[in-house]
């Protein structure tokens, strides 16, 4: 019987070695892809170096923050400087200022250990807490909960937003949760958006696994019967005598797809309509045709760089930055940082005007945007599409004179003005609210107006001087903006 007892001791104590077996927060050669709470993605990639017994994982750069407007690139990844895999279990991460943050893959539940030691300040202690079996990627594997207690010198615990920070460690997967250990254990680094933050796995390559890098042909992936529609709107109200508005619909049919070794050809019906209204001569065209274009798609490797990869041209640098809420989505920023002449810094240049940002849709195309600056806006959107059997949105007209989908405008005179301002309108069979703000967006008139209003004259002699926005809010939800002077 103690024969009996004794195999069965061994082997749960064979059990619980292997379980502690195999535990590696990465492995090199292959893509990870986390996301935050918001839904922003970064990804880990690994440069391995063995050095004698243990080894050296040099994740991928990114492009860090480390001041109001001061970037630096080619620094360091989020996830941490590098990476220390030793044969006890031991991993080590190398935070931003080079201190060494230690997990012990091998460790059970209750068997604490000092993870990071500020001089005399601060010691963080992390716990196995929790060890369970999970359904990672639709695979059951072993993870791990290790969480963190932040005391002071004597040991006395500190409130911290690292004792909120966990780390899932599974066995087959690496870190099923993780922090930014760039930044570990600071809870933010002043002057920038950079806060310690979870994120979660999400997609794994070779083989791959969930959510995958968002790449160009996924963007242009259409099937014969999917159908897009496209509302493009500019409108500049900064010159009294040059303002205009003009729009331009887009209904795209996608009739016939062939799939070629490095490309994709397709043949699209294309109906477009476009408004041009132009503010001096009150003049308003319309024009609309109807094609079949063919369009071919064809590689585009700085799009299929992994989001936060770093893409340079000459003194400036730039990034994808990609989003995995539905849809899943990829944005081009409107500027790259620069070197600076003066220090070591690298600056986003400031500039006026509308510079949007373009996001590109799986499955759905873009560039897609929308920019409000002044009196200027422009904007490109997906209002409609329908793809298989799912629809969204409200479908546009395109061979219609009348656009009500195009802001209309609106007219002041006379510019500048000391008493009143007469106001020219176009209420033809819709109300609307008539706004007045300053150019600080402070509010100073709000009247609503009924339809069929096609003048009417506001009262300015109790304004102070200055430049104020006029806006007509309708009632379908469109508006129309333009600007007045009060001498």
């Amino acid at each position: 019987m103690k024969k009996i007892l004794w195999i069965v001791v061994l082997f749960i104590m064979i059990i619980n070695i292997a379980k502690s077996q195999g535990y590696q927060v990465f492995t090199s050669n292959r893509d990870a892809l986390y996301s935050s709470g918001s839904g922003e993605v970064k990804f880990v990639r690994i440069d391995s170096v063995n050095s004698t017994s243990d080894s050296i994982f040099y994740p991928i750069t990114n492009i860090q923050q480390v001041g109001y407007n001061c970037f630096l690139p080619n620094a360091y990844s989020w996830i941490g400087k590098k990476i220390i895999i030793q044969p006890n279990g031991n991993n080590l991460f190398l935070n931003r200022m080079n201190d060494t943050i230690l997990i012990k893959t091998r460790n059970g539940i209750n068997d604490p250990w000092t993870a990071y030691k500020q001089g005399t300040l601060l010691n963080v202690v992390a716990n196995v807490i929790q060890v369970d079996t999970l359904r990672i990627f639709g695979q059951l594997d072993s993870v791990k909960t290790i969480g963190f207690q932040v005391y002071d010198a004597a040991m006395n615990p500190l409130p911290n937003i690292l004792n909120q920070r966990k780390l899932l460690l599974s066995k087959n997967h690496g870190l099923v949760k993780t922090v930014n250990f760039c930044l570990f254990p600071e809870p933010y680094i002043t002057n920038t958006n950079e806060y310690l933050d979870t994120f979660q796995l999400i997609g794994l390559s070779k083989p791959d696994f969930g959510i995958q890098n968002l790449r160009w042909f996924d963007v242009n992936d259409f099937q014969v019967g999917d159908v897009l529609h496209i509302l493009h709107e500019e409108n500049n109200w900064n010159s009294p005598s040059n303002g205009y508005s003009k729009g331009v619909k887009k209904i795209f049919k996608y009739l016939d797809r062939t799939d070629m070794t490095d490309s994709i050809i397709y043949s699209i019906d294309c109906e477009v309509s476009m408004f041009d209204y132009q503010k001096a001569t009150g003049d308003t065209t319309f024009a609309y045709t109807h094609d079949t274009l063919r369009v071919v798609i064809l590689p585009n490797l700085m799009f299929d760089k992994l989001p936060g990869e770093i893409i340079a041209n000459g003194n400036t640098v730039y990034t994808y930055l990609m989003n995995c809420n539905n849809p899943i989505s990829k944005i081009k920023p409107a500027s790259s940082i620069h070197q600076s002449i003066t220090d070591s810094c690298w600056n986003y240049p400031v500039v006026d005007g509308c510079f949007p940002d373009y996001t590109y849709l799986k499955g759905l195309g873009g560039p897609y945007y929308e920019c409000v600056y002044s009196f200027e806006k422009q904007s490109n959107k997906l209002v409609y599409y329908k793809k298989g059997s799912v629809t969204w949105g409200i479908p546009l007209s395109v061979d219609q004179c009348q656009d009500e989908n195009i802001i209309h405008a609106i007219s002041t005179y006379p510019n500048p003005a000391s008493t009143n301002v007469k106001l020219k309108l176009n209420l033809t069979s819709k109300s609307a609210t008539l706004q007045v703000f300053t150019l600080w967006g402070n509010k100073v008139e709000s009247r609503d107006l009924p339809a069929g209003t096609s003048e009417y004259t506001l009262p300015i002699a109790h304004y102070s001087k200055g430049i104020y926005m006029v806006r007509l809010q309708y009632s379908d939800g469109t508006q129309a903006t333009s600007k007045m002077v009060k001498q």
